[in-house]
């Protein structure tokens, strides 16, 4: 017999598991941003076409649009000049909220829209960076807008820190200022 404990216990572990899969990739996300807003009443589906817009000097730049492309292809979507879904990819000369300028960007995801807005392109490549662990649970991405800026001269690509466990804290942080702001990936 199942008593009322027992039952408690499973459910608010059926609880914890919904809660921690309606979060999305939010917990994938390594390191931090600096500052997040979730929208958990709007997801953006990426599994059908999706217009990029740049720029064309960012259409131009290999990694910003191929990373875009990809991760479009990954997640069984296609890239159109026709689509209703948009990716909108520009440069501002400052991203507001942002503690330092140097490599900042925002990213706003709502229903039909992902922008990303950054102040180089180097920074657009950061924010498609974190497009990547916050599909890792499926086609779809929450709805939030995050800014973004590097604390140290340097950052830790994600690519370098894809495990399947949690990172150890020595492979999600850059090491101290008595090494000059320089990162260590272990």
């Amino acid at each position: 017999p199942v008593t009322i404990g027992r039952m408690k216990n499973i459910v608010v572990s059926l609880l914890l598991t919904v809660s921690a899969s309606a979060l999305g990739g939010i917990q994938q996300l390594l390191p931090r941003p600096q500052q997040l807003t979730e929208n958990s009443a709007v997801q953006f589906e990426i599994n059908r076409p999706i217009d990029i817009q740049a720029p064309t000097q960012q259409l131009r730049d290999p990694q910003v649009s191929s990373e875009l492309t990809g991760w479009i292809s990954a997640h069984r979507g296609t890239v159109s000049g026709q689509a209703t879904a948009k990716i909108i990819v520009e440069l501002s000369s400052s991203v507001g909220g942002a503690e330092f300028q140097e490599e900042a960007y925002r990213l706003q995801i709502t229903d039909d829209t992902i922008k990303i807005s950054a102040t180089s392109l180097t920074g657009a490549f950061w924010a498609t960076q974190t497009l990547w662990p916050l599909s890792e649970n499926g086609s779809v991405v929450p709805g939030l807008t995050i800014t973004d800026w590097p604390v140290r001269s340097c950052r830790v690509s994600r690519k370098s820190l894809r495990v399947k466990k949690q990172p150890t804290a020595a492979q999600e942080i850059c090491l101290g200022d008595d090494m000059q702001g320089a990162c260590q990936v272990v």
